[in-house]
């Protein structure tokens, strides 16, 4: 734990964070050029903790959206994990006289 401003100071940590991408996000506006002091260390870590719970909100809202237009969002919770696997993806055996059934073969 970093007990004194000039140790804090040498770690040259700015109000920003890397993103599960690899991005540099600003924490704050202007968070590129914002030192993390002692006196804001308290607001750094609330603004961290912040962006990393949601950094995927966008991503898992479009998850979701997908998912809705497989199943009816307001019937999710009915279902186990395993039901919905089975109703997005179907089963996981390959019926094959189906299969064959349904496709055309040809040289190219």
């Amino acid at each position: 734990e970093i007990e004194d401003e000039e140790a804090l100071l040498r770690l040259d940590l700015k109000f920003t964070m890397r993103g599960s991408d690899g991005r540099v996000v600003e924490l704050i506006p202007g968070g590129n050029s914002t030192l993390v002091t002692m006196n804001r260390r308290d607001d750094y870590l609330k603004a961290l903790e912040r962006a990393r719970l949601h950094e995927l909100d966008r991503h898992c809202a479009a998850i979701a959206r997908g998912l809705g237009t497989q199943v009816p969002r307001n019937l999710l919770s009915i279902f186990t994990a395993d039901e919905l696997e089975l109703m997005v993806c179907g089963p996981p055996e390959i019926d094959i006289d189906l299969l064959k059934l349904n496709c055309l073969y040809g040289d190219g």
